[in-house]
């Protein structure tokens, strides 16, 4: 019988959310820093785009909806070497889809907010409009049980496949 690491699986799982958080972070990235110079004059407020700020709204959306697929991929992967023992992988893999969606979102988020602020600074609207980064960190937080449900159950379900 082939050894199993439950740590190995834990952070190929977390190692999994936050390659795909760099990778959607740095797209959405780019992607605002084309449209902001392109769209926006200099000196003003991104977000006073309409443009800008549509885009925005799906950069902030994107990493929450491929939590729960990642989720489930993180989910198959850990059943399948834990096929033996459905509980067992269904609470590993929850546990590295809930800490692992944490890390991808601050990690896409962190790049797409980082953006923004390099081009919103030197206004001197002393607001900065109506959003807040920091308002999305307890949804992050709230997102993470759902994603550890979808990779808990995706792992029991493919351990019980035969």
């Amino acid at each position: 019988m082939v050894q199993r690491r439950p740590v190995r699986y834990l952070a190929g799982g977390v190692g999994l959310f936050l390659a795909v958080g760099v990778g959607v972070g740095l797209a959405q990235n780019f992607t605002l820093a084309f449209l902001i110079e392109q769209l926006v004059e200099p000196g003003t407020n991104p977000l006073d785009s309409t443009v800008v700020g549509l885009v925005l709204i799906v950069d902030i959306v994107t990493p929450f909806a491929l939590g729960p697929l990642v989720a489930g991929g993180t989910g198959v992967v850990t059943g399948a070497a834990y096929d033996d023992r459905p509980g067992g992988a269904a609470l590993l893999a929850g546990v590295a889809s809930a800490v692992g969606f944490i890390a991808m979102a601050f990690t896409a988020l962190l790049l797409t907010f980082m953006v923004i602020g390099q081009y919103s600074s030197g206004g001197g609207g002393g607001g900065g409009g109506p959003f807040s980064p920091s308002a999305i960190v307890p949804v992050v937080f709230q997102s993470a049980a759902p994603m550890a449900v979808v990779g808990g159950a995706a792992a029991y379900i493919r351990a019980r496949l035969e």
